[in-house]
């Protein structure tokens, strides 16, 4: 049987789902501008920050474009060009963006498809940061869930294993700090796994996430450790604190494993008595839709777990209940 694709693969499809979701790109992506123009009549799709305040050029490749994606690297080479030269003149009009200038634009590029040769073109391009997303969908329980998976630069070629913490952007002292922190959560246990994005890193255990550890403008910031789920800075110093934090916070997933159910359960309500939502929106469909990728985006930044203990590090009695081993057992 045929069956027309989940999405239309159209530009404006591209672009509803990049102006609804940014972050479906990597964590802190916002949009500033539709389509600019540069010389030539050559079009950039949207103007972009990342979280870090870098510019950020997005083109999109659809279906019903004209040649499909045989003008991509043509697009993209005259806009960088352009950008080299203009910089100044278009952060100047762009005054409450919040783009960092001195740094060369990164450059996304989205479509439901790219050909060998379009992809093989943008990569001999050397760009100094290119990123290449397909967008993915699927219908579940009647709802569209869609995201980007990266087919070029980015996650898909492993560049960011560690913390990314651009240069001009973040001292050392930060980037050392976060792969000291990423370290030690990596070693807490095997059914414990770091994920994230260039700019992210989420703690994550069979249970459910632990805490999260991100980059925001020139700072390093963690999430998921406190009394509340307000982002905290992290400072030259705080590594093996955060890092028994997320420890307790394991321990506690696995002594009260009805707890991470309590606060699924707990957002669930606050998302269905969130009447702002719904307000705004024309139809039933759309609000389901809405609530929906709400409850997406929560289930990456879920409800916090385990309090910061001041100062206090993880006893040796926990870490030895965490391993199944007794200080007796150790002694004899």
């Amino acid at each position: 049987m045929i069956s027309a694709p989940i999405i239309p693969r159209t530009r404006e499809s591209l672009w509803d789902l990049l102006e609804s979701e940014p972050e479906r790109i990597e964590r802190g992506f916002a949009l500033v501008q539709r389509e600019l123009i540069v010389d030539e009549g050559i079009v950039v799709d949207a103007i972009a920050r990342d979280t870090a305040g870098r510019l950020v050029l997005v083109f999109l490749v659809a279906d019903d474009d004209d040649g499909g994606d045989r003008d991509v690297g043509l697009r993209v080479f005259g806009a960088t060009q352009w950008i080299a030269r203009n910089e100044r003149l278009l952060l100047g009009a762009l005054p409450e963006a919040e783009i960092r200038g001195g740094m060369a634009p990164r450059v996304v590029v989205l479509g439901f498809e790219f050909s060998e040769t379009c992809v093989e073109t943008l990569r001999t391009m050397q760009l100094e940061d290119l990123s290449i997303y397909r967008c993915e969908a699927f219908v579940l329980d009647g709802h569209l869930h869609a995201g980007m998976s990266p087919v070029l630069g980015g996650a898909a070629d492993r560049r960011h294993d560690t913390l990314a913490v651009p240069p001009g952007v973040a001292d050392a002292e930060l980037k050392r700090v976060g792969a000291e922190i990423i370290d030690l959560v990596s070693r807490i246990d095997p059914n414990v796994e770091v994920q994230g994005d260039r700019y992210s890193r989420r703690f994550v255990s069979t249970h459910g996430l632990l805490a999260e550890l991100f980059v925001s403008g020139d700072r390093l910031f963690i999430s998921g450790i406190g009394p509340d789920d307000t982002p905290r800075p992290v400072n030259s110093t705080d590594s093996r604190q955060i890092a028994d934090a997320i420890v307790r916070n394991y321990l506690e997933q696995i002594s009260r494993p009805s707890a991470v159910q309590q606060r699924q359960e707990a957002l669930e309500a606050a998302l269905a008595d969130a009447p702002s939502v719904e307000e705004e929106i024309e139809s039933p469909e759309e609000a389901a839709r809405t609530r929906d990728r709400l409850r997406i985006d929560h289930a990456l930044h879920p409800l916090p777990r385990a309090p910061l203990m001041g100062d206090t590090e993880v006893s040796q009695e926990e870490f030895d209940a965490f391993s199944g081993l007794s200080s007796e057992s150790k002694e004899s």
